[in-house]
This record gives structure tokens, C-alpha cells and sequence, in this order.
């Protein structure tokens, strides 16, 4: 068996060719044709032909017919393929398409493995695995001179090779981190790799990584004794007294040496400032309200913008702009408050005399309102509305002189503005009416709760005589509030 014969068997072969006309058949193909194409009519070709018009038009419509049934049936190309091989198809080019990727993330991860290692191993004083770079160093000679020259040569050099090594370890961290960003990672994620900060990375980027060591600052070189009583001088003192006047009043040291102990002295003091203080709190929105007041400069005099804000999140509930900051005006601003936003299991006040009137108090006491007020130059008391008064200071600056309806109209934009478009951090990006609106309002009685404020009063009164009326009150709510977890102590918060 030939192969040609071999592959017609196996191969279903769909071509067809040329057919074989006969000679004395081409009058009559040639005629038909014509007649096909509408070039001659049926009985002129007869004629022509020396046929009988019946008998030439049963030859045309056998032919006719046959090359109807040679046509194609359905859509013409290449047969479609399976359904099953389709999705064959689309299957292995899927996997091809994830084996690339996985390669070229393997490939990253494998540099950025190796720059890493070269890092540690430049940090740890190993040699370098990249080929190449254990080249031989020759050595040097050894120094003949002796005494003095001796040992200052060697400290010279000594600090020539640190200072080289600070300089080429920095180097290789700038270098290590452009490589790893080069690479695909993020830049927080190469500078945190190469064990530098951002804005150190920035600043590099621009000058380049420093050439020498940066200089400490001198330690103060004097006894323990003359150090312990400066230390004690500066704590005596709450870090008031200036360094000359420690350096003439200790004496036998100098003002430099004092400087640095009273730095380090005052920085000990804040951190344990710090660790001794408690941050509260407010752990559920709708609780706590703070209330205060913000200065405004209109053409007639002075008005006041009052505000009012949650403690636990901050949602500015209302902000009502009054000419005058009296009774009256607060009255006003509060209730408009209650009515639009709830009224507050506590609220918060400060010191000012507007709102220690009867009016306020008889208003509060029929909402089952307890008061609070913080004490003096203590703004974190008053739900934090001084901090946040910034803001709104943007949108009505102290020194820009507007009416009443202007500057009324300027804080509502800016009190919306806050309120649902500014994603805030310290809300893991929400907005704070989205924080606002899915509050759960705690199930407690009002008269319960003041009852067992009035209890820990009393229980604070016997043990402790030396406060006032206001701090006893402060501290009777805060331990309500906290034997209901609406409230939590945060020991060594501000750190």
C-alpha cells in the first residue's frame, strides 16, 4: 500500500476536483451556462443547439438541480468546534495564562529574597553571595611610627572606617529599597524592608544618602553627685528654671552639661506624665454631648456659634448662630438639639456663667439630663470641641467680618461637609453620620441612673472631703457610666 493510499483511507479527504468535460459536450455546457448567467434565453439556446426547446430544459433543470444539491447547507467555514473542546480550549489557556503569572511572581519574590539576604548579610559583616564580589584585598603595610603619632593615626582611621561604614551601610539600604520598588513592591513596603523610613527615603532621593555618621549629642561628663542634684533641681522646679541659673545655683559644672541632663531630665518627666494619665472613653455614640461656644466677627459686633457634638464620635449634631451668648441663646440651641438628634444621657458644659443659670438647669432636669462640667483648661472634658473648632475655623475665619445669615449659612455647609464626606482615619475611613446613624441606643432608665449617680456621690463624699461639689458630681457620672460599659479608663492613654 502506497502512502498516498494509506492517507486517503485514513484521512477523510473533502476536497473534489476539477471534473472532466467531454468535447462534444461543450456546445451544450457552454449553453447552458449563458442561459444560467441570463445572457440567452432558453429558445435561442435550443435552436442554437438544433435541440427541441422541451428536451434542452430538462437538461438545464437536471443540471439545475444538481447544482442545488451541490450547495452547502447551513453557515459556510470551517465546521464549529465542540462544545467540550471549547471549553477545553479556554481551560488550558487559563492555566498558561496562571502558570506565566505565577512565574514572573516567583521570579520577584526570588530577587527580592536574595536583596534581602544581601542586606542581612552586609549588616551581620558576612560576605557577599553575589558572584564576583570576593575579590582579594591586599594587605596593608604595617606603620612604623611609634608613641603619640601611633595611636593617633589609628584613631583617625578608625573613625575614617566608621564614618565609611555608616556611609556605605546607608548606601546599601537606598540601593536595596530602589531595587525592591523596581521590582513591583510598594514604596512604604521596599523602605520598611531596607529598614528606612519614607520621608528618609524622599530626602535621599534627592541629595543622597549621607556620606558620614551623624554626630550625637555630648553626654555630660560630671559625677553622679552633681547629676543627681541638677535632676532633682529641674524636678523640684517642674523644668522652670533656665540652665544658667542651675549651673550658678549647683555649681562645679557647666551650662552644656546641664542642658543635656535637664533634657533628658524633662523628657522622663513627660513620659511619666504620660504613663500616671487616664484617657476616657465614651464607647457608644448618643450617650455623651458636649456643648460649647465659637467666637464670630460680624459687621453689628461679635457673635457666637454653639455647637454641640457627640463624645464618641465626632458627629456635630447641631450648630445654631445666636448675636448674643446668654441663657437664652443656649436655652435655644438646646432644645433645637433634643428635638432634632435625641437628647444625651449626659452633657458636658464648661465653665461659663450662661450655663449655671436656673433655666438651664430646670430644662435639663425635665430631659433627665445629667450635667456635667469639666474641669478649668482641661478642653479633651468638653468632647473635644475646642480640637475640632479648627475646622471649622476654616470656613469662618476669626479676622473675616460677615453677617448673621452668612456665617450661619458658611458653618451648616461646613458642619454637613464634615459630617458625610470626610472619611476620617480614626473611624477606619467611615464618615461620622455612617457611625451616627448605625448607633444602638443603650436601654437605660434615666431616673435609675441618676439615682446611682447620687449614690456614688455620697459614697465619694465619706471617703474624700478635700474636693468640690462639681468634682464629686464628675467623678460619680464617669463611675456610673463605666459600671454600665458606657464608658472606659484607658490607663497610660495619651502615650
Amino acid at each position: 500500500m502506497t502512502p498516498s493510499e494509506s492517507k486517503t483511507k485514513t484521512t477523510k479527504g473533502r476536497y473534489i476536483p476539477s471534473p472532466h468535460l467531454p468535447p462534444q459536450s461543450v456546445p451544450i455546457y457552454e449553453a447552458m451556462v449563458r442561459v444560467m448567467s441570463g445572457t440567452l434565453s432558453v429558445s435561442a439556446a435550443a435552436q442554437e443547439l438544433s435541440m427541441a426547446r422541451n428536451q434542452f430544459q430538462t437538461c438545464l433543470h437536471k443540471v439545475q438541480r444538481a447544482f442545488i444539491g451541490a450547495l452547502p447547507a447551513g453557515r459556510t467555514g470551517r465546521p464549529k468546534a465542540s462544545e467540550a473542546e471549547r471549553h477545553a480550549k479556554a481551560t488550558l489557556s487559563k492555566q498558561r495564562r496562571e502558570l506565566e503569572r505565577t512565574r514572573r511572581e516567583t521570579r520577584v519574590l526570588e530577587a527580592r529574597l536574595h536583596a534581602a539576604s544581601e542586606l542581612i548579610r552586609s549588616e551581620m559583616a558576612l560576605p557577599s553571595t553575589t558572584k564576583g564580589s570576593t575579590t582579594s584585598r591586599s594587605r596593608s603595610k604595617r606603620s612604623r611610627s611609634t608613641g603619640a603619632t601611633t595611636s593617633t593615626t589609628k584613631a583617625t582611621k578608625a573613625t575614617s572606617s566608621d564614618e565609611d561604614g555608616e556611609g556605605a551601610r546607608a548606601g546599601r539600604a537606598c540601593a536595596l529599597a530602589v531595587r525592591l520598588e523596581s521590582l513591583g513592591c510598594r514604596r512604604e513596603v521596599a523602605c520598611r524592608a531596607a529598614g528606612l523610613a519614607p520621608s528618609t527615603m524622599r530626602r535621599w532621593r534627592r541629595h543622597g544618602p549621607p556620606r558620614r555618621a551623624a554626630r550625637s549629642r555630648p553626654r555630660p561628663c560630671c559625677d553622679a553627685s552633681t547629676r543627681d542634684a541638677v535632676e532633682a533641681l529641674v524636678r523640684q522646679s517642674r523644668g522652670r528654671f533656665g540652665c544658667e541659673a542651675i549651673r550658678r545655683r549647683v555649681g562645679s559644672i557647666s551650662r552644656r552639661d546641664v542642658a543635656a541632663i535637664k533634657t533628658r531630665t524633662c523628657t522622663q518627666m513627660e513620659r511619666e506624665r504620660k504613663s500616671e494619665a487616664t484617657r476616657v472613653v465614651v464607647t457608644s455614640p448618643g450617650v455623651v454631648r458636649g456643648f460649647d461656644a465659637m467666637h464670630l466677627a460680624t459687621h453689628d459686633g461679635g457673635a457666637f456659634a454653639l455647637r454641640a457634638q457627640d463624645a464618641a464620635v465626632p458627629f456635630t449634631t447641631s450648630l445654631f448662630v445666636a448675636p448674643t451668648y446668654d441663657a437664652t441663646s443656649v436655652l435655644r440651641a438646646l432644645e433645637r438639639d433634643f428635638a432634632d438628634h435625641g437628647v444625651p444621657f449626659v452633657l458636658r458644659f464648661d465653665r461659663a456663667s450662661m450655663h449655671r443659670t436656673d433655666d438651664v438647669a430646670a430644662m435639663l432636669d425635665s430631659a433627665g439630663v445629667l450635667v456635667l462640667h469639666g474641669p478649668p483648661r482641661c478642653p479633651r472634658f468638653y468632647g473635644q470641641l475646642e480640637r475640632t473648632h479648627v475646622d471649622l475655623r476654616a470656613f469662618a475665619p476669626a479676622g473675616v467680618c460677615r453677617t448673621i445669615a452668612e456665617h450661619a449659612s458658611a458653618l451648616e455647609r461646613a458642619r454637613v461637609l464634615l459630617n458625610c464626606e470626610w472619611c476620617r482615619r480614626s473611624l477606619n475611613y467611615n464618615t461620622a453620620e455612617q457611625r451616627w446613624n448605625a448607633r444602638t441606643i443603650p436601654t437605660l432608665n434615666r431616673g435609675d441612673l441618676r439615682e446611682q449617680v447620687l449614690e456614688i456621690e455620697r459614697r465619694i463624699r465619706e471617703k474624700e472631703s478635700e474636693l468640690s461639689a462639681e468634682e464629686y458630681r464628675r467623678f460619680a457620672i464617669q463611675a456610673a457610666l463605666a459600671r454600665h460599659q458606657l464608658l472606659r479608663l484607658v490607663p497610660g492613654g495619651y502615650r
